[in-house]
């Protein structure tokens, strides 16, 4: 038989179709073979539009049905695009739908379905999760440029805190404006922890260290540990954690009973720590 065209008012059953049918109401299959393809367009008051009563045998063509397909006691098989079975499943092969073309397996327990950004979903294992994740540290460390002197009775800043000794920020960002022995805080950082030792010369008489933000005294908890020898001394400070803005800067003040030198040694440093902020954001 030839193609055809059906614009049937009542159901039809077609025993074979050699050529491509195209069926504008229902079709109803006994036992049936098609090698062409079947375009159903029409639908019952059932809403059905196809109904499988024997076995319609797929060929080359493909069945298209634009609403419910109901399975008597036949199957339909291989299809090109739709093989549905007598327990009234359906199997899509190559299936594309709003332009997106969907996998022909179910793919395994626990995976999800993703797109290569081009139209075509695949079934695709979830990466990360139950793994081992280490924090980065953020931090940088100064030294002073030489050994430096300072007079008696007075708190001074120690401005030659200016050599970058470490720094494992990116692109040295918190150390990427070094002058007058500042600490300038960086764009994504939210909370520091800041400290400091200074080793000196010898000489008589107490010797405090502490640290101070934005160039105001006694304005932030820094620690203030009084020493006095008869020889040199090592004074610390550190302070508590801090909230901090962008462009906010620290410095180190020294008190001395009497003049003495401090000393540019592996005891002298200026080091902050970055406790918070999207400076320690890390992409996994």
């Amino acid at each position: 038989m030839s193609d055809a065209t059906f614009t049937p008012t009542t159901r039809y059953s077609i025993i074979g179709l050699g050529g491509d049918a195209t069926i504008n109401g229902d079709l109803s299959a006994e036992d049936g073979a098609f090698s062409g393809s079947v375009g159903v367009g029409g639908a019952t008051a059932e809403g059905y539009p196809l109904y499988v009563h024997g076995h319609i045998a797929q060929g080359s063509g493909s069945i298209f049905s634009f609403g419910d397909v109901v399975i008597g006691l036949g199957a339909l098989k291989k299809g090109e695009t739709t093989i549905i079975d007598t327990n009234r499943n359906a199997t899509f092969v190559g299936l594309t739908a709003n332009g997106l073309t969907y996998p022909t397996s179910d793919g395994t327990n626990g995976q999800v379905l993703t797109t290569n950004g081009s139209g075509t979903l695949s079934f695709t294992t979830v990466s990360g999760g139950g793994g081992t994740y280490s924090p980065v540290c953020r931090f940088a460390r100064l030294t002073m440029d030489s050994n430096t002197a300072i007079l008696d009775d007075a708190w001074r800043v120690v401005t030659s805190f200016n050599t970058r000794d470490a720094d494992s920020s990116t692109s040295n960002a918190l150390t990427s404006t070094l002058a007058d022995g500042k600490f300038i805080i960086p764009s994504g950082v939210d909370l520091v922890r800041i400290k400091a030792s200074i080793n000196t010369s010898s000489a008589t008489d107490q010797f405090i260290v502490k640290i101070v933000k934005n160039g105001t005294e006694d304005t932030i908890p820094t620690s203030q540990i009084d020493t006095s020898s008869t020889g040199g001394e090592t004074g610390y400070a550190e302070t508590g954690i801090l909230s901090v803005s962008q462009n906010d800067y620290f410095q180190v003040y020294v008190f001395s009973g009497t003049d003495r030198t401090l000393t540019a040694n592996n005891a002298t440093w200026f080091e902050i720590e970055v406790l918070e902020g999207s400076m320690l954001d890390v992409t996994l």
